[in-house]
């Protein structure tokens, strides 16, 4: 069984690093490197312009997802990343615990965490959609775990209008929970419609949330 202890990433969007994000020549190369060197979690906003970071909404409690216990404490703050919009969940003025981006078509979950580096599975749910998403798990440059999901998939339209907590677990281990926010559904919104617009799909009338 694989050792695991959920961390949070070293220097990622800290306040005490307080630097600004850096071009990458490509969209390849190492996800922690992206949202380790990107701004505070301090709710600013370069995709918005404007404030934009959240505090958990008091009513958001766990809601029945399968092997929770409680929903984390924390703030989401959206920015870019190599030019593309990520929103990134951590307590305020602390390191990001989870950041979530836009990448073609799909939506990229990077998991503050340290497990065996290779393969690994990240479950993600929303409601009741539930993905087990083929991840890699990373300790260089920092400990990491990264999985992609089709933006085409039902979990990322529940993603875009839910207001339930979102669950997030990597293999059999710990269940981190986090409340639902307008900036995740307002970055996996956005990537969506890229990705509709550049297949000439048109983009679905706004439903209720969930």
């Amino acid at each position: 069984m694989k050792r695991r202890i959920a961390i949070s990433i070293t220097c990622l969007l800290a306040a005490a690093c307080g630097e600004t994000a850096t071009e990458s020549p490509s969209m390849e190369g190492s996800e922690t490197d992206v949202i380790a060197s990107g701004d505070a979690i301090d709710g600013t906003s370069p995709i918005m312009g404007g404030a934009t970071t959240e505090s958990p909404e008091p009513e958001l409690v766990d809601d029945g997802i399968a092997g929770s216990e409680s929903v984390m404490q924390g703030d989401w703050n959206a920015r870019e990343a190599w030019g593309v919009p990520a929103a990134l969940f951590g307590s305020p003025r602390t390191e990001a615990s989870l950041a979530v981006r836009c990448e073609g078509e799909n939506l990229v979950f990077i998991r503050s965490a340290r497990v065996d580096e290779g393969t690994a599975t990240m479950h993600v749910g929303a409601g009741e959609v539930v993905r087990g998403l083929p991840a890699v798990a990373s300790i260089d440059p920092l400990p990491s775990v990264r999985a992609k999901l089709a933006v085409s998939d039902e979990l990322a339209a529940t993603l875009a209008n839910t207001v339930r907590p979102i669950s997030v677990r990597i293999d059999d281990g710990p269940q981190m929970n986090v409340p639902a926010s307008a900036t995740l559904r307002r970055v996996v919104t956005e990537c969506r419609r890229d990705v509709q617009s550049a297949s000439g799909v048109p983009s679905p009338a706004a439903s209720e949330a969930l």
